[in-house]
């Protein structure tokens, strides 16, 4: 375990904050003395570094000038560190992760995440892929897929979205068909007969309509080896289509119609091997493995989903205004199957179907441009219906029964607004709310007991201050208070008509940004009241939703960006984050104690210890470098990520210790631009670490992170 030195840090962390505090004195400092030549220039005009404009406040604008923790990436940069889908992002952007629960995707940032997942439980960092939100956690990490930019929003969203998220925001912006005709595309080839495909193409079809569509195949024999059977258990293989048509039938109005089509099946998922062996298939001599890439399972494993979209974006200015209307729906339709002890003895195996159909509109006012007042106001709507038609148990080897059916339904509304107005010279206050209904309803039906039914609903106000202040036309200092909300739920597997409470969240942030001609930085620290806290825990066939009922969170984010050289580029990012649960004296604990029976399970009092799934420290480092090679350019890049020590339940029993990935990448693109050729590698240093551990009644079920794995990729642009 390597030394700690200044807070209790690694050597690599306490150095990448030293050298960008170090930055941000110097930052101050030169922004004093140079500020009133720095009044002459522009942002924009003095930006060398390439810039991804935010659309945080429904507005294209320069992060600098956002008083929100932002990390946004290109869809260019995407590419060339490998990331793939939303998961991925974690390497990039420290206090945000992806966590599973099988195959359901539990976001966290700044340790404020989705400890529910399921059908109907929204998540508490909300996804939005052109400006519709992907509710299931079974389809929220999006693949990325003809990408513009991604951008991860940190702490409360809600005066600026129709749908409240507690912890953040992941925005996904695609690419709009264009007029002029356009093909790219990439193949690539990688251990564990990975093979991965993706194709873009665009083209105008009348003077006043254009169209696109882009694909994507990927397959992968996986590094998961069932003993029993000798065959790969994480087999994997999705593919999808997304089509566009852009109308423009006058230049104050404009239509997109979007088609999705994806499909998805991730059967390592819920390949599950044993944490620490911890499984009652050992105490009955059965195999139990709990090494990587090797699990022992009697009972098939499956995660498949099938996803489709339609979205209707229509925009119309006003000159003093623009009106967009986000239309979606979306249906899905999940199936699971599970060896619920992860042994070779036939104690427990499930399976069962999930159903997902999701409506919404909303309507977004955004004035425009002004130097004095800018706003945005809108009307929220959204409709859920997810349920399990059926869930299926088989104990002891015995012919599966059907045990639970039910129904979760949610109907919530909400309107918002946010205005920012210049009050002095260099000096804005942005004032926004946002007032909102839950309506939510359940049906739930055990066999052999009586069906029940509940509902209930509530409201909600949220509010948003700012105060901004424009050091320089390059750097800006911000303090805000946001309210965040969460809505209650129902315990629908657990066959409760009790409702879970909302969770709710105040959150306070100072920041500050600036942009130079070489160099980015920013900075932010952060303080969190969070009370209600919905966690969950899973007893047999079924699960207990309850309510963490005090936690607090406090910490820092840094990151920049700089031009060493006219051909070299760094990226360096470091997060603190002090999430510890204050008051939860019932939390749901598991142990293992072979002498008792192996898996006990019993209330455990869990308050002053760290919260599941943050880590206390994250932080990453990218270096890129381009020079002339063999009549073209030569592109090398690494990215360097760490996590502190995560815990994966409550009461702190499942943990990984902390951990580092290296991933690298070189590309050479000849003097046309018109192809490429690239060599990557991902955990090049072959890390061993656990990505999830799901315990229930009869084992601490864990899956692993994927191994080294190298390949070859060919693209192209026509």
């Amino acid at each position: 375990m390597p030394k700690e030195h200044v807070l209790g840090l690694p050597p690599t962390i306490t150095f990448t904050l030293f050298t960008l505090g170090c930055s941000i004195s110097l930052a101050l400092a030169d922004g004093a003395a140079d500020s009133a030549e720095a009044d002459t220039v522009s942002a924009e005009q003095s930006a060398a570094l390439p810039e991804v404009l935010v659309t945080a406040q429904k507005r294209p604008e320069d992060p600098v000038n956002v008083p929100i923790s932002i990390t946004a990436v290109s869809g260019a940069r995407l590419v060339e560190t490998g990331m793939t889908n939303v998961a991925d992002l974690s390497a990039l952007v420290p206090a945000f992760r992806i966590d599973y629960s099988g195959p359901w995707a539990q976001p966290t940032i700044r340790g404020v995440g989705s400890a529910l997942v399921g059908p109907g439980l929204s998540p508490n960092v909300a996804t939005y892929v052109d400006g519709i939100i992907r509710p299931s956690g079974f389809t929220s990490n999006v693949y990325f897929l003809d990408v513009d930019s991604v951008e991860v929003l940190k702490g409360p969203q809600g005066t600026l979205f129709g749908r409240n998220a507690t912890g953040g925001a992941v925005l996904i912006n695609t690419a709009v068909p264009t007029f002029d005709p356009h093909v790219e595309g990439r193949v690539s080839y990688g251990r564990y007969n990975t093979v991965e495909s993706a194709m873009a193409a665009s083209t105008g079809i009348t003077d006043n309509l254009a169209g696109s569509v882009s694909a994507f195949f990927q397959h992968s024999d996986g590094f998961v080896t069932n003993v029993l059977t000798g065959d790969d258990a994480a087999k994997s293989e999705d593919w999808g289509v997304r089509a566009k048509l852009l109308y423009k039938p006058v230049d104050e109005a404009q239509f997109l119609l979007t088609y999705e089509h994806m499909y998805f099946n991730h059967p390592g998922a819920v390949a599950f091997s044993n944490y620490n062996g911890w499984s009652d298939g050992a105490l009955a001599g059965a195999i139990a493995p709990s090494t990587r890439g090797i699990v022992a399972l009697d009972y098939p494993s499956a995660a498949t989903s099938t996803y489709d979209a339609v979205h209707l974006k229509s925009t119309f200015e006003f000159g003093w205004a623009t009106l967009t209307s986000f239309t979606g729906g979306q249906w899905e339709h999940n199936f699971e199957s599970a060896d619920n002890d992860g042994s070779s003895a036939p104690i427990e195996g499930v399976f069962w179907t999930i159903t997902d159909r999701t409506l919404s509109q909303e309507f977004n006012l955004t004035s425009a441009k002004n130097d004095s007042l800018n706003w945005v106001a809108g009307l929220y709507y959204f409709n859920n219906n997810s349920g399990w038609p059926g869930l299926y148990v088989s104990l002891s080897g015995a012919p599966a029964f059907a045990a639970f059916s039910g129904t979760l339904r949610t109907r919530s509304w909400a309107a918002f607004a946010d205005a920012t107005k210049t009050i002095a010279d260099n000096w804005f206050l942005t004032l926004g709310v946002r007032y909102g209904n839950d309506q939510v309803y359940g049906n739930m039906h055990f066999v052999g007991d009586v069906p029940k039914a509940a509902s209930h609903g509530w409201n909600n106000a949220s509010p948003r201050a700012v105060l901004r202040y424009q050091l320089t036309p390059e750097s800006n200092v911000y303090a805000s208070f946001t309210r965040g909300y969460k809505a209650g739920v129902f315990n629908i597997p657990g066959d409760s008509t009790t409702p879970v409470a909302p969770e709710k969240i105040s959150a306070f942030e100072i920041g500050y940004k600036i942009a130079r001609q070489k160099w980015r930085l920013n900075s932010a620290v952060y303080y969190y009241d969070y009370s209600d806290l919905q966690v969950s825990s899973y007893i047999a066939t079924g699960s207990v939703l309850t309510n963490a009922a005090k936690s607090k969170i406090y910490g820092l984010d840094l990151d920049g960006e700089f031009e060493l050289t006219s051909g070299l580029s760094v990226t360096a990012a470091a997060n603190y984050t002090h999430a510890r649960y204050e008051d939860f004296p019932a939390a749901p604990g598991y142990s293992w104690n072979p002498a008792a029976g192996g898996v006990q399970i019993a209330p455990t009092n869990a308050s002053g210890l760290p919260m599941e799934r943050a880590p206390k420290y994250s932080a990453n480092v990218g270096l890129r470098y381009v020079s002339p090679a063999f009549g073209g350019d030569l592109a090398s890049s690494l990215l360097f990520s760490y996590q502190s020590r995560i815990y994966f339940d409550p009461a702190n029993i499942t943990s990984q210790a902390g951990y580092g990935l290296l991933n690298a990448r070189i590309q050479w693109n000849p003097p046309s631009g018109k192809w490429h050729v690239a060599l990557y590698g991902n955990n090049i240093s072959d890390r061993v670490y656990i990505n999830q551990v799901l315990p229930n009644t009869f084992f601490f079920g864990q899956t692993f992170g994927e191994p080294a794995t190298f390949g070859v990729e060919f693209g192209f642009k026509l």
